[in-house]
């Protein structure tokens, strides 16, 4: 798997490509209680994938106990985002 890292700005790579920070809420806009139950998996999604990622902004909240339905767990970061590639048109 490949993943995007900000350049520095002595960075003479050529693997450069055109990037953007974009916001990702992983809050699933669902019933309350199901949102509860997920905490375990938003820590675990914190502790081990995004650290993957590059990130920045990351808003982390977390009440969880163990195997307990808890409100409140919340976690969204800035990721970086390859800028989409120009689409050729049919007609070229």
């Amino acid at each position: 798997m490949h993943v995007l890292q900000p350049a520095g700005a002595s960075d003479k790579s050529t693997d450069i490509v055109a990037a953007h920070w974009r916001r990702v809420d992983l809050h699933l806009d669902r019933d309350p209680v199901w949102e509860a139950s997920d905490c375990e998996l938003l820590e675990q999604i914190k502790q081990r994938i995004l650290p993957l990622f590059a990130t920045r902004n990351v808003d982390f909240a977390s009440n969880c106990v163990p195997h307990q339905a808890n409100l409140g767990t919340r976690l969204a970061a800035d990721v970086l985002f390859p800028e989409p590639k120009e689409r050729k048109l049919a007609a070229e």
